[in-house]
This record gives C-alpha cells, sequence and structure tokens, in this order.
C-alpha cells in the first residue's frame, strides 16, 4: 500500500512539474477541531457453522454499533519533498452505546436460530490520517491519502436472546462472560482538496476522499468460551467521506465551522463491512 503511494507521488511530481522545495526552513501550521458525527457500523460474515447439529448448516454473524460521538481531532500541515501534507490524529471518548452480536443458522429442518445479545456496549475509537497532495487542477490539489482506525467494544455482561422459527420460541439467559470486538480499518486512495475567497476575511474550502482500497479486520474474544488471542474477519470495501466547510481569518487564526459526511460500502455482501456517517465540525487554525 505505501509502495504504490510512493510511486503515484513520483509519477504525479514528474507530470505537474512541481517547483522544487522552499529553501527556507518549512512552516508547520497546527490546527485543533472537534466533530459531532452521528455513525453506524455494521460488520456481516458467512461461514458455515452449526447450532444444534454434527453437521454444518449455512450461517452468518453481524455486529452492528451506533458508533455516533464527538470526535477530537489536532492536525500539521506542512511541507513534505516540496508537496503539502497533513497529518491527523483524532480519539473519542468511550461511551456506552447500542450495539449488538447476532449469529443466525438455518437448520436443515427450516428451523432459523438467532442468537446473541442485542443491548450496549462501551465503545471508543483512535483515528490517523495522512494526506499528501501531489499536483494541483482547475484550483484543486489531488494526492492521495492512508489512514488507520482503530476501535474497541466491550460488552458487559448482558441476557443471551436465543430465538427459533420452528416452533416460534424465544429464551433469555444471563451471561457474565466478558467480549470485546476490535475493529481495525486501513485505507488509502485519493484526495480533492480547493478552496474559494468568498470577500474579506471569509473563504468557503472543500475536500473529497476517494477511498477505494479499505481493509475491515474484526477480532472478536471471548476468553471465557475460547481462551486465546481471538477470531478475526477481514472484509474489503470502497470508501468516501468529504467535508464543506465556510472560515473567516482573524489576524492570525483562522476560525472554521462546516458540514461532514462519509460511507464505506463492501464488495462482497458475504464479507460484509459497511458504515454511514454525518456530522458538523468546528476548528481552529493557527496561521494561514
Amino acid at each position: 500500500m505505501f509502495s504504490l503511494i510512493a510511486v503515484l507521488v513520483s509519477q504525479a511530481a514528474s507530470l505537474s512539474g512541481s517547483a522544487p522545495p522552499p529553501s527556507g526552513p518549512p512552516r508547520v501550521v497546527f490546527s485543533a477541531g472537534v466533530e459531532r458525527r452521528v455513525e453506524h457500523v455494521r460488520y456481516h460474515f458467512t461461514d458455515a457453522s452449526s447450532f444444534d447439529t454434527t453437521a454444518l448448516v449455512p450461517h452468518f454473524f453481524e455486529q452492528a454499533y451506533d458508533a455516533s460521538n464527538t470526535w477530537i481531532s489536532v492536525a500539521a500541515d506542512y511541507r513534505l519533498a516540496g508537496a503539502a501534507a497533513r497529518t491527523e490524529v483524532a480519539f473519542t471518548p468511550r461511551v456506552t452505546t447500542p450495539g449488538s452480536d447476532l449469529d443466525t443458522f438455518v437448520d436443515p429442518s427450516g428451523d432459523v436460530i438467532v442468537s446473541g445479545t442485542n443491548g450496549f456496549v462501551s465503545l471508543g475509537s483512535l483515528a490517523v490520517v495522512e494526506r499528501l497532495g501531489i499536483t494541483t487542477w482547475h484550483g484543486w490539489t489531488i494526492g492521495v491519502a492512508v489512514g488507520y482506525r482503530r476501535s474497541r467494544a466491550d460488552f458487559p455482561p448482558d441476557f443471551v436472546i436465543v430465538t427459533h422459527t420452528i416452533p416460534p420460541s424465544i429464551t433469555r439467559t444471563f451471561s457474565t462472560d466478558h467480549e470485546t470486538t476490535i475493529s481495525q480499518v486501513i485505507e488509502s486512495g485519493f484526495i480533492g482538496d480547493a478552496g474559494w475567497h468568498l470577500g474579506g476575511a471569509w473563504r468557503l474550502s472543500a475536500s473529497v476522499d476517494a477511498l477505494p482500497i479499505t481493509r475491515g479486520l474484526l477480532t472478536v474474544s471471548l476468553p471465557g468460551k475460547y481462551p486465546g488471542k481471538g477470531t478475526t474477519a477481514a472484509a474489503s470495501a470502497f470508501g468516501a467521506r468529504g467535508r464543506l466547510a465556510i472560515e473567516r481569518a482573524f489576524g492570525g487564526v483562522t476560525a472554521g465551522a462546516g458540514a461532514t459526511f462519509g460511507g464505506v460500502w463492501s464488495y462482497e455482501p458475504s464479507s460484509a463491512y459497511r458504515t454511514q456517517s454525518a456530522g458538523v465540525t468546528l476548528y481552529l487554525r493557527a496561521g494561514h
């Protein structure tokens, strides 16, 4: 992935005829922001398994979370090999939020069995993104990006619910077993950034990311039932996100507010990682 980005940077730089880096020391512009984001995350994996039969039967499991939270971020903009670069680190506080972990089995008798928990989890996330603008096109800075996000969900003791369709039934058994899931998302792709002066100290900015190489890894750990490091499943997907913001300069400080959006769509329905998000953001930047 990193070698691909290096090749793209090299090719784009040769085509654009970039100017050499400035002779003076590079200037770093720092910024900080807060984003209130509404977000929903879902994993879906299909594999043969069994619930009450000796033979394997069709089976899939899904984990879904309401990952809505407040993201706090710090970032640095600087020059790297003559190109515009940006490094951003963001995190969320841990929150208690709806989350579910459900297994579905289809027995030969036609009985559909659903087993798992559907309650609340303790969830927190961390993300790191590196952006590199390598050329310009019609006022847009075009480049590449690579990012990493890690989210941990802890399931408290809860009722395990089992439902059958033949005959229809439902049972609830309280379980004190601990479950932890760790979602790791690695993404890379292309970016576009642009800005337009609106008059005076006002400015409109936009950014769009297309991330065709997105990989979601879900690790499930049940130490009470299955001692060890847990099991990991992976899904490939296409991701996209964007931001539209209006900002105003106050001397050496710029304040801005904007709207964000994003989503991830899996390439395969049998191994799927999907998200939908929208938010509002406020930020401050020291310098221009």
